[in-house]
């Protein structure tokens, strides 16, 4: 495979996606995207950060209907049509790599597949990140908590910790790219798309 685009966004929002699925997380009026991971097949991963202008070639590969990969795609999808005003991802566009994944038995986790599949390069642990960069941060009197904040990532509290995210980010589109290669098919049949 020579073409693809392979992305991933990491997101902030006051919803716990957990409790209140994909769908709500990403219509709620706080819900944001921080950075998206990129990579057109080859190339090296490059990553945007909100406030940045995406590459006019990212658009137009997606404006032109190219195949965009992503690990659980329809939340990068739904992020990306949702709280962007970049052209819409259409659903015959659209490769999921958990789906893929798991046509082989392998688990549906990013880093999960990878370790299966001895991938050169294995997702970071990200769940400390993504809590303290992409959900409200607790407010504190003493010991009891009075509210919650939006963290400002850039600011110099989170500098250390917003590097992190970036990094994770883009470990996932490298992970995520690695893993696809080494499967026998590069994209699902018909019947697993639907």
């Amino acid at each position: 495979m020579t073409e693809a685009l392979c992305i991933d966004f990491e997101t902030y929002s006051a919803v716990d996606i957990k409790k209140h699925g994909s769908m709500r997380y990403v219509m709620d009026e706080s819900t944001e995207p921080v950075c998206l991971a990129y990579a057109v097949w080859d190339g090296p991963v490059e990553l945007w950060v909100m406030g940045d202008e995406l590459p006019e070639k990212v658009l137009e590969y997606v404006r032109s209907g190219g195949k965009v990969y992503a690990h659980n795609v329809m939340f990068d999808a739904r992020v990306w049509n949702t709280l962007t005003d970049w052209p819409e991802l259409q659903l015959d566009q659209l490769v999921d790599t958990m789906a893929l994944c798991m046509t082989y038995s392998l688990p549906g986790s990013l880093d999960g597949a990878g370790k299966a599949l001895g991938a050169p390069i294995l997702k970071s642990a990200g769940a400390r990140l993504i809590k303290k960069c992409c959900t409200p941060q607790p407010v504190k009197e003493g010991r009891r908590i009075v509210g919650y904040v939006k963290p400002d990532l850039f600011s110099l509290q989170y500098q250390n910790d917003f590097e992190e995210l970036k990094s994770y980010c883009i470990d996932d589109v490298a992970t995520m790219r690695e893993d696809v290669k080494l499967l026998p098919r590069k994209e699902l049949i018909p019947v697993e798309h639907e």
